[in-house]
């Protein structure tokens, strides 16, 4: 029965108190009994419906519950699953993990040594590199005559070769020196003191022309600007006990006036430059210069000495393709010499060189001959060479330029430009000549400009020690080194222009305007070649 059914009949109970309402509740009872008869099999219908669909619901309840049994079957399958899988993942984890940080800290290892190489880079570069070891130093013997010891660093062949292939060299100084001797002798009337003469050494180097001069009993002024040098120089004239004392040492150079250069080199060194009055004011036995292209700046240095006092000769290498690190033209040179030659009434030789079979500079003979600068045979210096094998006829004798002076000695200089040759010139005064020019002074006369020893005994406690055998030249050669040791003053330097040089070297600087051309003698040098003469 539908619900408004049932509702209808529950309304129509009542109607049967009413009056009238018997029939009324009659006619509803039978409409009411038909809607049951009629409605029942519909309410059959209905519950056989709700029948299939609660045991559907059983059904499904009993799947759900197997299902839910099975799930909690599968529960610790999957427990045990996901504890493989977070053990897995632990592992994985722990193995990146581990290979990160084992690469940070590769990386931070690395960057810690990039830091410490850049310190270490920036201390370098901040403080100067150790000095390295110094060579080990040898001493030779000469193979002159007479002999003297000699330091070296290099190989003793070499040196010694070096030596024979100036042979030329020691035999005219030889010849010079005795010739000179016998002239004074025969002037004087009677034997003279050893070490009357005075030698010059301009870039003395090691040491070698100093000693050999210093052999033959002459005192010799040192002159070498490159510390470098020094060293061995030092143990060259401590090895020679007998003639070291001779030599008195100054690390200055020659110039045309007091000046500064920058000498070329890997370290950088400030060479003081002098003329040659600044050291000496007496008569000068020979002058000897190796300073590389800046020749003429040290003989334009060297002319008052020439006038006042005279220098009996003069051994010199000229190498024209360096002047331009002094400014030298062939003008200047030619000019130079010319005068130097007519001042001293000097003899002009070339010395031909064969250094070039050995990679070095030449001065060939043969062309020599061919430029038509040389005097006729018999006016040469023939001088017999202690090694004849493979030299030309024309190598045992120093060539004499010829007349006039002048035009030989530019056709000469011109020709050596031109070839790149290094030849070695020789200028001498004819020995009696020379003898009386530069006769030595005679017992009281003052020869050289002397220093207050007040002010010797200031210059001695600067603390600047002497440079070689301290024990033989005394006070004075302290006093010497330690004025060399301080810087020239502005008056020194004034007109001064920096250039290149080498050892013993003189640049030529320009004068300023108000400045007189000469400068009067450094007392406290003069001082020390003073007392070196006496020691």
């Amino acid at each position: 029965m539908r619900p408004e059914e049932l509702e209808a009949a529950r309304r129509a109970g009542p109607c049967c108190r009413r009056p009238g309402g018997i029939v009324a509740c009659v006619a509803a009872s039978i409409v009411v009994a038909l809607v049951l008869v009629l409605g029942g099999e519909e309410l059959n219908v209905a519950s056989r419906h709700s029948i299939q669909q609660q045991t559907k619901l059983l059904t499904d309840y009993d799947m759900l519950a197997d299902g839910l049994q099975d799930l909690s079957d599968l529960l610790p399958q999957l427990e045990s699953h996901m504890e493989r899988m977070v053990e897995g993942l632990a592992g994985t984890v722990d193995s990146k993990l581990g290979a990160l940080w084992r690469a940070m800290d590769a990386g931070l290892k690395q960057v810690q040594e990039e830091q410490h190489r850049l310190v270490e880079a920036a201390t370098a570069a901040a403080s100067p590199p150790p000095p390295p070891p110094a060579p080990e130093q040898r001493l030779v013997l000469a193979p002159t005559s007479p002999a003297f010891l000699v330091a070296t660093e290099g190989a003793e062949e070499d040196l010694k070769r070096s030596i024979s292939d100036a042979d030329m060299h020691w035999k005219l100084m030889r010849r010079l020196f005795l010739e000179r001797q016998a002239a004074q002798v025969s002037a004087a009337g009677g034997p003279l003191q050893p070490g009357a003469g005075l030698v010059v050494d301009a870039g003395c180097g090691r040491g070698s022309y100093s000693l050999y001069a210093a052999a033959h009993g002459h005192r010799v002024l040192c002159l070498e600007p490159d510390a470098a040098a020094l060293p061995l120089l030092e143990r060259s004239l401590a090895a020679n006990n007998a003639t070291g004392h001779l030599v008195w040492v100054q690390p200055r150079g020659l110039g045309q006036q007091r000046s500064q250069i920058v000498l070329p080199g890997q370290e950088q060194h400030t060479a003081h430059l002098h003329p040659l009055s600044d050291f000496v004011s007496q008569p000068v036995e020979l002058v000897r210069l190796d300073v590389d292209g800046y020749e003429m700046a040290a003989l334009q240095g060297s002319k008052s000495v020439v006038e006042q006092h005279g220098v009996a000769a003069f051994l010199m290498d000229v190498n024209p393709a360096q002047w331009s690190r002094a400014g030298t033209s062939l003008d200047d040179a030619v000019g130079l010499l010319t005068w130097l030659q007519q001042a001293g009434r000097y003899r002009a030789y070339v010395l031909p060189r064969f250094l070039a079979r050995r990679g070095g500079p030449a001065c060939p003979p043969a062309q020599l001959l061919d430029l038509g600068v040389v005097a006729p045979a018999g006016e040469e210096l023939r001088v017999r060479a202690s090694d004849d094998s493979g030299d030309e006829g024309a190598g045992r004798r120093a060539l004499r330029l010829g007349e006039p002076f002048e035009t030989a000695a530019y056709t000469l200089l011109r020709a050596m430009q031109e070839h790149g040759w290094v030849c070695t010139l020789w200028l001498e005064q004819a020995p009696l000549e020379a003898a009386a020019a530069t006769a030595a002074p005679a017992a009281g006369e003052a020869a050289i400009a002397s220093v207050p020893a007040q002010q010797a005994q200031q210059l001695e406690a600067g603390g600047a020690g002497p440079v070689g055998p301290a024990a033989a030249t005394g006070s004075a050669v302290a006093a010497g080194a330690a004025s060399a040791a301080q810087p020239a003053t502005s008056a020194e330097v004034a007109g001064g222009q920096e250039g290149g040089g080498t050892a013993g070297t003189a640049g030529q600087p320009q004068q300023q305007a108000g400045q007189p051309e000469t400068v009067q003698p450094d007392s406290s040098i003069a001082a020390g070649v003073a007392t070196a003469a006496t020691a």
